[in-house]
């Protein structure tokens, strides 16, 4: 729930206050962050490693059930199936 940003608006914002005081730590900041390293991947038409195929992964599981998200997911899956096929 946190991750999707799932959480009343009001909750988000003192979580994100608390985390960033005590570890400089921004959800908001980290999942753009992650998007941004999500584009640069589908601009490069590959994933180069096991921890670009988790963030990949792990951002196509947020967005499976979107249908206005469909054509993305679609996109992130043929990279993690390209990534699996060349590593087996």
């Amino acid at each position: 729930m946190v991750r999707e940003m799932k959480l009343p608006a009001s909750t988000m914002e003192v979580l994100n206050k608390q985390l960033d005081e005590k570890f400089g730590y921004n959800l908001v900041r980290e999942t753009g962050n992650d998007k941004n390293k999500i584009q640069k991947i589908i601009q490069r038409g590959k994933i180069r490693n096991d921890k670009e195929f988790e963030l990949v992964k792990r951002r196509e599981e947020e967005i499976y059930d979107d249908d206005n998200q469909q054509n993305y997911a679609e996109t992130l899956r043929s990279l993690m199936t390209a990534y699996v096929s060349s590593h087996c």
